[in-house]
């Protein structure tokens, strides 16, 4: 298992739209692709910072899932419709975590993929 994490910062007063999207249309159509979204919360920093936990088998799962669901027809429509007044998201970042840290994670949540 790999774990990436993602954290995304909203454009100015779009941070529920953000949110919503992600929940209600990006969540089930990753896992479409062999990404699940484990664990999604705010940043105690900043109120229109994002996070998400995204799992997978393996990184190669990991890049071809992103590269599939970042042409999906579906998504780009859902994505221009949710756009059409300027983008959610005004930075995005993600990191991999290590092996070890990915194995705390699971254990602690005690999530099975």
């Amino acid at each position: 298992m790999i774990i990436e994490m993602q954290v995304y910062a909203a454009a100015k007063g779009r941070f529920a739209e953000m949110r919503n999207r992600l929940l209600k249309e990006a969540k089930p159509r990753l896992k479409h692709y062999g990404i699940e979204v484990l664990e999604v919360f705010n940043s105690v920093q900043s109120e229109d910072t994002l996070c998400y936990l995204a799992g997978s088998k393996n990184l190669e799962t990991l890049q071809a899932g992103w590269d599939g669901f970042s042409n999906d027809p579906r998504w780009l429509e859902i994505k221009a419709t949710s756009e059409k007044n300027g983008p959610l998201i005004a930075r995005k970042s993600s990191v991999i975590l290590p092996d070890d840290m990915a194995e705390i994670l699971m254990s602690t949540n005690q999530k099975k993929l």
